[in-house]
């Protein structure tokens, strides 16, 4: 038995259907691989090198697309954010080892291509005039694979300086603060004085041992005298001190 013409025109409607559906299966497929093409972003080719003030960070991205590049500046990390001309994304997310200025910073384009693209150089001025030993706190495998020094722009007579006892040789009376243990310093005081010292400050070494001899003077007073009310304490901005020093607005002029 043959069969009807409505028969035949319903079998053709429905694998029209069918085939519309699987182009538009297709079509959200291949629109969400390349959604998640653009959103993964990968790790630039960068270098850095410092003088005693300032520090100098350089992004590489083949074809990169000029417009496309976004930095930003905090007093503690640095974002970069970049696409080349395919539109995949290069991006940096840095956690720097010591605070910077982040008002001071600025980059710009190299105008000479770098053999491995088109280069953006950043220049961090540092907060506190120290040669920093690395970059970036605990970098990925990504970041250490793709970091170099750029000893073209190193201060080849930057040294490290000589081991600071300060701390060490005045502990037992004058302790290092930072955010966590700053509430405990205040309990049964009236009044915490604080120095902000960094072992590369010329201005912190004029105060040092009348700072020390201070804080000796009051930790040997007898108990129930006003100088039990006044307790002496200091803050290194190296270490876990940092972000106290930061909220505390420390800098070196």
């Amino acid at each position: 038995m043959c069969p009807s013409r409505g028969c035949i025109g319903f079998r053709s409607r429905l694998a029209l259907a069918l085939l519309c559906v699987g182009e538009v299966v297709n079509a959200v497929d291949s629109a969400s691989a390349e959604d998640d093409h653009a959103s993964e972003s990968a790790v630039p080719r960068f270098r850095w090198g410092q003088t005693k003030e300032k520090l100098f960070l350089t992004a590489i991205v083949k074809d990169l697309d000029k417009t496309s590049v976004r930095l930003s500046f905090h007093p503690d990390r640095l974002s970069f954010e970049a696409l080349d001309s395919f539109g995949k994304t290069y991006a940096l997310e840095l956690d720097l080892v010591q605070d910077i200025v982040a008002s001071s910073c600025k980059w710009e384009h190299v105008q000479r291509r770098d053999q491995r693209g088109d280069a953006v150089l950043v220049t961090l001025l540092k907060l506190y005039p120290y040669p920093w030993d690395a970059l970036v706190l605990d970098p990925p495998a990504a970041y250490r694979s793709n970091m170099d020094r750029d000893w073209a722009r190193e201060d080849q007579a930057l040294e490290q300086p000589e081991e600071d006892a300060f701390f060490v040789d005045h502990e037992k009376y004058l302790p290092r603060l930072t955010s966590s243990t700053l509430e405990r310093a205040l309990e049964d005081v009236d009044i915490l004085v604080l120095m902000i010292r960094h072992v590369a400050c010329k201005q912190c070494k004029v105060v040092d041992e009348t700072f020390a001899a201070a804080a000796k003077t009051i930790a040997d007073a007898k108990k129930g005298s006003w100088q039990q009310r006044l307790r002496l304490a200091v803050v290194d901005p190296r270490t876990a001190g940092r972000l106290l020093a930061r909220d505390l607005g420390g800098c070196c002029e």
